[in-house]
């Protein structure tokens, strides 16, 4: 691991690279995230047999009718409040905890009622009255959001296999002006099967490495966030569900993680046997 870190090293000239292909990343994680939460208005309207104008109106109906409620409960305690007599009242904490809860309802209801709103707006505007045309016409926007999604991954894929190949072609440079400097009594002694080892299958294996740490290491949370985001705002008590089995998975893959990392290194060991027959 100590060394592995150390080659990573070379990669630094090249964090520009990098930082571009994070920002992609980003983006493909927000066109994933659309292209999935985009669906889910579409098939409650389609289940409940009625066009996306009026699913959005009957939504905007209930969040104002939770806004009014939640408006009520906070001017009730507000009024409780101000009637309480002026020494300190037994009533008044569960009174101010009951305030605050509805005050934080009130906020959450207000800002899904604006977001409603907004969704009416556009849907009013760019979408037909018709299901299936809503549906041919969200279907194409997913297509789109789809093929950026694939093109933004397939910048940060490039930009990392650039910072990779170019980190090693750095290393292998270093390395080979080390090892023409080494004593011929070294190679005649140790052979040459552990340097041909090094050339050739442990750097594939840097590479493998540094390629899985740059791009999948940092462009699978973020689409793993994504998509957390947009289940929460399908189903969160699914999604919590779900995230209290991760830490279990997490265990288990951990687990794995180990014995691969012993079986890498048997793998490697053998390789540099075999290069000593072949010599």
């Amino acid at each position: 691991m100590k060394n592995f870190l150390r080659a990573l090293r070379c990669a630094w000239p090249y964090r520009g690279r990098l930082i571009l292909s994070v920002v992609c990343a980003i983006i493909a994680a927000i066109f994933w995230g659309l292209t999935l939460g985009a669906i889910y208005p579409v098939l409650q309207a389609l289940e409940k047999e009625k066009s996306l104008q009026q699913w959005v109106e009957i939504k905007i109906g209930d969040a104002r009718k939770d806004v009014k409620g939640c408006k009520e409960h906070v001017e009730e305690i507000q009024r409780q409040l101000e009637e309480l007599p002026r020494q300190r009242d037994q009533r008044e904490p569960a009174l101010t905890s009951d305030l605050a809860r509805f005050e934080s309802r009130l906020a959450t209801a207000s800002r899904k009622l604006n977001l409603y709103l907004s969704a009416e707006k556009y849907i009013n505007k760019f979408l037909p009255t018709s299901c299936f045309k809503t549906l041919a016409v969200i279907f194409c926007f997913v297509v789109v959001g789809v093929a950026f999604k694939g093109f933004f991954e397939f910048c940060q894929e490039a930009l990392v296999g650039s910072v990779v190949n170019l980190s090693l072609f750095d290393l292998r440079k270093r390395f080979y002006r080390n090892v023409i400097h080494l004593d011929v009594n070294h190679f005649s002694e140790q052979g040459t099967h552990e340097l041909m080892a090094r050339f050739t299958n442990d750097m594939e294996m840097l590479g493998t490495g540094t390629k899985t740490l740059f791009g999948k290491v940092v462009a699978e949370p973020l689409r793993a966030f994504a998509c957390v985001v947009g289940a929460c705002w399908i189903s969160w008590q699914l999604t919590l569900l779900f995230l209290v089995l991760v830490p279990l998975a997490l265990f288990v893959l951990t687990k794995v993680g180990r014995i691969m990392k012993r079986a890498t290194r048997r793998l490697l060991e053998r390789m540099s046997n075999i290069y000593k027959i072949v010599q």
